[in-house]
């Protein structure tokens, strides 16, 4: 089980912890009190990837396709790339991987300054994958104002992309700010299977305070207290409670991108809005849940 330790800040604030014991030490001292760390996975640690403008972009004159484009990264100035992605026409803002950056798992691909069909390229404009946001290949580049207020962006340029922020519903009805950058403990499951609490990010934020002795804002959402639309009825005896809303005219679409960043960062794969919200409330809560097509359900 993965457990970015951003979402357990939103009810354990463990910021100044991390800073005090590093990484290694927490995880460790976390093994020793509750469960096993089995690893550790950072996201986000190379600050020469930054924010960039995109000025202008023209088809490479020796290539059919390849672009030109030119950036802007603030007081760093002004940067000529070249790109192979298609949908850069038209971007306005993306993250740009400037010379010296190290990319990947193991951060073993250096971007380097380079000649590309007799064109010099200083540094790569990133997809998703490439960032390491998402493991499955990217169409293309990420256009960050499909994501960003444009507003906030231009006052980024040349800053560490990494240390954007997004949003994901909060605890209870507020939302909750974090920065794409994370750290994330791999939880050996066979050391909880008695503490059933601690199958979701509350439980173990709950633990992170009782452990460090900080203060911990339990969950305060509540369900609604209209009858279900859908009667149930409990068949087995292994089953104490079963609770079926109903939810009509919801179109289905693509997740936010804080949720489907913090699903990925927590091992899940994201698949569409309906999906996404059940597995979100699942790794949050510890609550299995599912969505049902209503029209399918005797």
């Amino acid at each position: 089980m993965k457990i970015p330790l951003s979402w357990i800040s939103a009810y354990t604030n463990i910021d100044t912890l991390l800073e005090q014991k590093g990484t290694k030490d927490l995880a460790h001292l976390y093994s020793i009190h509750t469960a096993e760390i089995d690893g550790i996975e950072e996201i986000g640690t190379e600050d020469k990837v930054v924010v960039a403008k995109v000025l202008s972009s023209k088809p490479h004159p020796d290539s059919d396709h390849l672009n030109l484009v030119e950036v802007d990264i603030g007081s760093l100035g002004r940067k000529q790339i070249v790109c192979g992605a298609t949908n850069v026409v038209g971007a306005h803002y993306v993250a740009l991987a400037t010379v010296g950056s190290k990319l990947g798992s193991a951060r073993d691909f250096e971007i380097k300054l380079s000649k590309i069909r007799g064109e010099t390229s200083e540094g790569m404009i990133c997809s998703e994958d490439e960032l390491g946001l998402q493991e499955d290949r990217a169409v293309g580049i990420m256009r960050l104002e499909d994501h960003f207020d444009e507003v906030l962006l231009e006052s980024k340029l040349g800053t560490p992309f990494f240390d954007l922020e997004l949003q994901i519903p909060g605890n209870g009805t507020e939302s909750y700010s974090f920065p794409i950058r994370d750290t994330i403990f791999e939880i050996d499951n066979k050391f909880i299977t008695n503490r059933p609490d601690l199958f979701g990010v509350v439980g173990n934020a709950r633990e992170f305070g009782a452990v460090f002795s900080l203060p911990f804002a339990d969950y305060v959402g509540k369900m609604s207290t209209k009858p279900a639309a859908i009667k149930v009825n409990i068949e087995s005896p292994n089953v104490s409670s079963y609770i079926l809303a109903s939810i009509k005219n919801t179109p289905v679409g693509k997740s936010p991108l804080g949720i489907d960043l913090m699903l990925r960062k927590s091992g899940q794969s994201p698949k569409y809005d309906l999906v996404d919200m059940t597995n979100f409330i699942m790794t949050e809560l510890g609550q299995p849940t599912h969505v049902f097509d209503a029209d399918k359900v005797e």
